[in-house]
């Protein structure tokens, strides 16, 4: 695991992993809710956006993508980077 990120409601968690995949986690039970794939590298980093609805994901392979966090969707994939992105973040508003 590279990053662990709280959902702003604190009831589930996002792990950014080495397998290529974010994992999304009931913060109660510990249960694993959903896996994103779709990274071609290693997960850096995974950040909430601000309404709890989406969930962005920087990755080694040069992208940072947006997901859907209750479908668990790739919602946008930026890409356009020369090197790994290290870090996700959301603007407050």
């Amino acid at each position: 695991v590279t990053s662990v990120a709280w959902s702003p409601d604190g009831t589930r968690i996002a792990s950014a992993r080495e397998d290529e995949t974010v994992r999304v986690w009931d913060a109660t039970t510990g249960a694993c809710e959903c896996t994103l794939e779709g990274h071609g590298e290693y997960v850096t980093s995974a950040a909430w956006s601000p309404d709890g609805k989406r969930i962005a994901s920087a990755s080694n392979d040069k992208t940072v993508r947006v997901w859907d966090a209750t479908t668990g969707a790739c919602v946008s994939t930026l890409e356009g980077h020369h090197r790994g992105a290290i870090s996700a973040a959301w603007s407050p508003d």
